[in-house]
């Protein structure tokens, strides 16, 4: 006979998206108001279609509506994983929330 141990070193993995982990720029209170109406949007929009709320955008894809102000499709694109068919799908929305708020800070 011989017995042969195999030990398994665990080892932890680090599953938060690694734009979680980075702070936030400094960004002004309005900034930050529409940045909290984005991701406030993103959660109930990805609990009523039953997925992470990563799959719709990242906290750096938020983070970069807001500091370009997208009012537009193709600026939308412009941000990396924004493709025709995710502005298809959310680019109404998101653009409308960034122009609303737009208009709440002029009035």
């Amino acid at each position: 006979y011989w017995s042969i141990l195999i030990g398994y070193e665990g080892y932890k993995t680090d599953s938060t998206p690694k734009d979680k982990q980075t702070p936030l720029p400094i960004l002004t209170d309005e900034e930050k108001e529409l940045y909290d109406k984005l991701k406030q949007w993103r959660r109930h929009k990805a609990q009523a279609k039953g997925f992470p709320v990563y799959l719709l955008a990242t906290n750096n894809q938020l983070l970069q509506m807001v500091q370009q102000k997208v009012t537009t499709k193709n600026s939308l694109q412009a941000i990396k994983g924004f493709g025709k068919q995710r502005t298809a799908k959310y680019g109404e929305d998101i653009i409308n929330i960034v122009k609303e708020h737009a208009n709440q800070i002029v009035v």
